[in-house]
């Protein structure tokens, strides 16, 4: 469980509120590369490259046909189109993707050629309603026409739009034509301009996590554009994409060259993120009651995105285990409660509810959580026995807690048995699931504990057993996950270039199937994927930031090579290839680390339920003899 201070999750978005009057005509990206970040020179060194390309040329006959959907209500899932009897054109969109579309964005779903004259048009589209339940019926429709090929190019804009209240949605026609002076007609627009289409597929592709594909599309848009002057929004563009693509200082010269403002990111999640990291710090740091009341009012926030709900979920989860650390039991409940049922802090929630409930209330019951408050020897808790190995500590270590008292668990009073009942309900929630997990391995051990409590001896010999079995699974998985990492199997997984263009996030080629830990076979308690362990590195922001890194740079050498023959492109394919290198090491690295600290908990855990369950087979000690009293003799003094 890693409820530190976190860095932000995925790529920065650039939040640009201000537009400048006027921009640069080019874009000279060496000019202010980063001299302290290699992987940011080669990204910029590569556009510098491609820019330098002569400008595609389309010939007569082409057909360059988007998707688009601005309907806020709907979600487009799938889109299917047949020209004359051509094979159908078929791409599915991602949820990222469907929400891409929203924001202005269109997919190119093809650049085709066609003779001129009339042909046959027909599109197929599968939609569904933002708020509809997951079972929800998907809306369905078809678009049935012809059209007519001329000898200049053409582009076609497919529009998904809503019904209204008792309509269907339906899918619009519209040929698209560029302008050059005087207004916009419908269905027109100005080159380069907010509403062209090569412009929006742009947005489309940073909106959805591609935005070196989004470069590479602004870039080709602007060599069209032969020198000539392109509108505001071209460079607002692409300075949200360089922003996004790691190359900041890149993004704001394209602002000062115009003589622009500079670009205000401090967003609300920003933010947030900030008052999380500021809050974390000052509880380490003994500032309880300030740290409490940042992550207090995160943890009541009402934002219903992803990023706001799992910041949310963290600092509910930081401000439980705090008030268990000050003996608070009472006010950790309703935190651990607030975290999402489904999420990566659920398991840790649920085992911390649990503990809550068992921990008493204390004399502090309504203070701030206080600075390292970790329970002690003479700790008046009445379940100190129950140990808890899992960071934060609650009590002492386990260790200790043998030295100091006996195994034999004294019956629980009727009391003491209510409170540990309450805490078996979250924690049987923790039975089947992921046995890598820490907060899951702890629970492996807190219920056999607590029914040897209550006195229900053999199904705690049941579940100790059963927890022995899945932690040795566990363990030689984790031994073979690290010889993998170090034969750079796992390089070769995450190696996946071809899954960056299909709308899902790239990684998902190499993760592993869900709940991949309940094998089909149940003698078999553990089959795990050889990447099983990509969810837990996943985790860690070091581990994700270097592996985007490690991803950017592999399409670096893709859009090196398709410049075969360019001038310096041969030198800086090496660079970029001893690079990739480089970082990969940092991956085989980051991730040894992260197996070897996850291997120390599982052993810690196995070595704790074999002890236990040794002990548990083990009879009581037979009471002592009781010394003869020999009888006085008769007369003797009294």
């Amino acid at each position: 469980m890693n409820t530190g201070e976190i860095g932000q999750r995925g790529r920065r978005s650039g939040c640009w509120r201000r537009i400048a009057a006027a921009f640069c005509l080019s874009l000279p990206l060496l000019a202010v590369a980063e001299p302290d970040d290699g992987i940011a020179a080669l990204k910029a060194a590569t556009l510098d490259l491609m820019q330098q390309q002569p400008a595609p040329a389309a010939g007569p006959g082409t057909l360059a046909l988007y998707i688009g959907n601005q309907d806020q209500a709907l979600l487009l899932d799938e889109i299917k189109v047949w020209i004359d009897d051509a094979p159908p054109l078929r791409y599915e969109f991602s949820d990222r993707e469907s929400l891409a579309l929203h924001r202005n964005g269109l997919y190119c779903l093809a650049v085709t050629t066609l003779a001129p004259g009339t042909h046959r048009f027909r599109a197929d589209f599968a939609a569904r309603f933002t708020d509809a339940p997951p079972d929800h019926g998907r809306a369905a429709g078809v678009l049935d026409r012809n059209i007519t090929i001329e000898t200049h190019p053409a582009m076609i804009e497919l529009e998904l739009v809503g019904g209204g209240y008792i309509g269907k949605p339906d899918l619009q026609f519209h040929p698209m034509q560029a302008v050059v002076d005087g207004p916009a007609m419908p269905d027109s627009f100005v080159f380069a301009s907010h509403n062209d289409p090569r412009l929006r597929f742009a947005t489309f592709l940073a909106a959805s996590d591609r935005p070196f594909a989004a470069a590479g599309e602004l870039l080709k848009l602007q060599a069209q554009a032969g020198g000539q002057p392109l509108p505001p929004d071209f460079y607002l563009q692409l300075a949200e994409t360089l922003d996004q693509f790691g190359l900041p200082l890149q993004a704001q010269a394209l602002y000062r060259k115009g003589g622009g403002p500079l670009p205000d990111d401090t967003d609300a999640s920003t933010q947030s993120l900030a008052d999380y990291n500021r809050g974390v710090a000052l509880l380490n740091d003994g500032h309880a009651a300030e740290g409490a009341a940042l992550l207090g009012a995160i943890a009541s926030g009402k934002g219903d995105d992803a990023e706001s709900a799992a910041l949310r979920d963290k600092a509910n989860l930081v401000l439980g285990y705090a008030q268990l650390r000050n003996h608070t039991g009472g006010n950790a409940v309703p935190f651990f409660s607030s975290v999402r049922s489904f999420g990566p802090d659920t398991n840790a929630a649920l085992l911390g509810l649990g503990w809550a409930l068992l921990a008493p209330s204390g004399s502090g019951q309504n203070a701030p959580p206080q600075r390292n408050a970790v329970g002690h020897a003479d700790a008046e808790a009445p379940f100190q026995r129950i140990p808890v190995l899992l960071q934060p500590h609650l009590t002492d270590d386990i260790a200790k807690l043998k030295q100091r008292e006996p195994y034999n668990l004294k019956q629980a009073s009727p009391q003491e048995e209510q409170a540990l009942r309450r805490a078996l309900v979250p924690w049987v929630e923790l039975v089947g699931r992921d046995p890598i997990d820490p907060a899951v391995q702890e629970g492996m051990i807190a219920i056999p504990y607590a029914l040897n409590h209550i006195g229900a001896y053999e199904e705690a010999q049941e579940d100790f057993i059963r927890a022995i079995k899945l932690l040795e699974a566990a363990d030689a998985q984790l031994d073979i996950a690290m010889q993998r990492v170090s034969a750079g199997q796992m390089i070769q997984a995450l190696d996946t270039r071809e899954a960056s263009n299909n709308g899902w996030p790239w990684w998902l080629a190499a993760y592993p199937k869900e709940h991949w830990w309940l094998a089909d076979d149940p003698r078999d308690p553990m089959a795990a994927p050889e990447t099983f362990y990509l969810q837990h590195l996943m985790a860690e922001d070091g581990f994700r930031a270097a592996m985007q890194e490690f991803h950017d740079l592999r399409l670096l050498s893709d859009a090196i090579e398709r410049m075969d023959g360019a001038a310096g492109a041969e030198a800086l394919h090496a660079q970029v290839t001893t690079a990739t290198a480089v970082q990969a090491g940092l991956l085989r690295d980051l991730a040894s680390t992260e197996l070897g600290r996850e291997k120390r908990h599982t052993r810690m855990y196995l070595g704790e339920a074999r002890f236990a369950l040794a002990h548990l087979n083990e009879l009581p000690p037979e009471p002592a003899p009781v010394a003869a009293v020999r009888p006085a003799p008769a007369g003797a003094a009294r």
